[in-house]
C-alpha cells in the first residue's frame, strides 16, 4: 500500500501497517558519545512510559549517518540513552557521533541484524578459536589446557559425565583450608576493547561457556574469577582482566585494567547451582557480560569504567575458603573463545 506524501493520517487504513514496522519514532535531544556507539532521547526513558527496546533495531534518519541501522545492546531507561552493537560511520567510514535533533526510529525487528548482513554477505570471518567439548576421554589436552592445583588436599580438575548428558570439568576445592583449582588456557587472545575499531582485524572476541557451582559458600569470592585475564595465574584481585567474580554469594561482573576495578552485580541473580549458559563479549569500547542468553551488565570506556587491553587466557579459578568445610566447586560444559573479523 502506497503512503501518500502528503501525509498520514492516523486514522487512516495504513497507519495499521506502518505501526506493525515501527515500534517507535523519536528525535535525539542530546549529543551521544563520541565513539558513536550512544545516542539519546530523554523521551525513550522511564520504565512506566517506555518499555525497554534492547535488542530492537534503530534506524537513523538525518545527518550523516541517516539510513544506517544498528542493534540497540543497552537501553538505559533512567536517561533514555541507546547503545548500539556498533558505531555509527559517515560516507567516509569514519565514526559519526549522534547529535541532538537526530530522527530516528525503532523498528519491530530483532537485534543483530547488522552481523546477519555480515554473514550472509560472506564478510564475517572467525580467526583462530577454542572449541572445547570436553568429549576426549582420555582426559584433559595438556596442549589446549594448564592445570594447576594448590593446598593440603589438594584441589583437583578432572573431566566427568557423571551429569549426563554433560561433558563436563569438575574444577573442586577438597574440603580442605586453602586448596586451589584453576584450569587456564595455553592460548592466548587480543582483549583491546580500546583497540578494537575500523583499523583493527580483530573487531570482536566472545567467550561462552556453561556452568554450575557447587556449595558456593566454601569458594574464596575474594579470588573467585572465570573469564579472560592477563596472566596465567591471575586473581578476581588482579589488574588486567574481565569476567565473573563472587561477592556475597551472588554472581557479579568485574573488570580492571589496572586502575582499580569495577565490580556490577548481575540483575537476575541466577541461582549458581543450576546450570547456566554464560558469556563475555569484547568488541570497541565495550564488554558485556551475559547470563543465559540475556545481556546482564554492560562495561564501556565512554562511561569511565575500567577496561583491560591485553593479551588474556580463558580462566576458570575456584579456591577454597580457609577453614572450609564443604567443597567449592565449579563444573564448566562446553566452553568457546572465538575471535572474529568484519572485512
Amino acid at each position: 500500500m502506497r503512503i501518500p506524501q502528503s501525509g498520514l493520517r492516523i486514522d487512516s487504513p495504513a497507519f495499521p501497517l506502518l505501526q506493525a514496522h515501527i515500534t517507535y519514532w523519536g528525535i535525539t535531544d542530546a549529543a551521544g558519545n563520541a565513539l558513536g556507539t550512544t545516542m539519546v532521547d530523554s523521551r525513550c526513558s522511564a520504565l512506566t512510559q517506555q518499555p525497554s527496546y534492547a535488542g530492537h533495531v534503530v534506524k537513523i534518519l538525518d545527518g550523516p549517518s541517516a539510513g544506517q541501522i544498528r542493534t540497540i545492546m543497552v537501553h538505559t531507561l533512567a536517561t533514555g540513552t541507546l547503545t548500539v552493537a556498533a558505531a555509527f560511520t559517515d560516507s567516509t567510514g569514519a565514526v559519526q557521533q549522534i547529535a541532538a535533533n537526530i530522527r530516528y526510529v525503532i523498528l519491530s525487528i530483532g537485534g543483530g541484524f547488522e552481523w546477519l548482513i555480515a554473514v550472509l554477505s560472506g564478510n564475517i570471518t572467525d580467526l583462530p578459536y577454542l572449541m572445547e567439548t570436553w568429549q576426549d576421554v582420555l582426559g584433559i589436552d595438556v596442549t589446549v589446557w594448564t592445570t594447576v592445583v594448590g593446598g593440603a588436599g589438594p584441589g583437583t580438575v578432572a573431566r566427568s559425565v557423571a551429569e549426563e548428558p554433560y561433558q563436563k570439568v569438575i574444577i573442586a576445592g577438597a574440603g580442605n583450608a586453602n586448596d586451589t583449582a584453576r584450569l587456564h588456557t595455553v592460548q592466548e587472545w587480543q582483549v583491546a576493547p580500546d583497540t578494537y575499531g575500523l583499523n583493527t582485524i580483530v573487531k570482536r572476541l566472545p567467550m561462552e561457556w556453561e556452568g554450575r557451582f557447587v556449595d558456593v559458600a566454601s569458594i574464596d569470592a575474594a579470588a573467585f574469577i572465570m573469564g579472560l585475564t592477563q596472566n596465567a595465574l591471575d586473581t578476581a584481585a588482579s589488574a588486567n582482566i574481565a569476567g565473573f567474580c563472587i561477592v556475597a554469594g551472588a554472581l557479579n561482573a568485574i573488570t580492571n585494567d589496572g586502575t582499580g576495578p569495577t565490580v556490577t552485580p548481575i540483575p537476575s541473580a541466577p541461582n549458581l547451582l543450576l546450570w547456566h549458559k554464560y558469556r563475555i563479549v569484547v568488541y570497541a569500547g565495550t564488554i558485556e557480560f551475559w547470563v543465559d542468553e540475556v545481556l546482564e551488565v554492560t562495561h564501556t570506556t565512554a562511561a569511565g569504567q575500567d577496561l583491560p587491553d591485553v593479551n588474556a587466557h580463558g580462566q576458570f579459578y575456584v579456591p577454597q575458603v580457609a577453614l572450609g568445610a564443604g567443597t567449592g566447586e565449579l563444573h564448566v560444559a562446553p566452553v568457546s573463545i572465538k575471535p572474529q573479523a568484519l572485512f
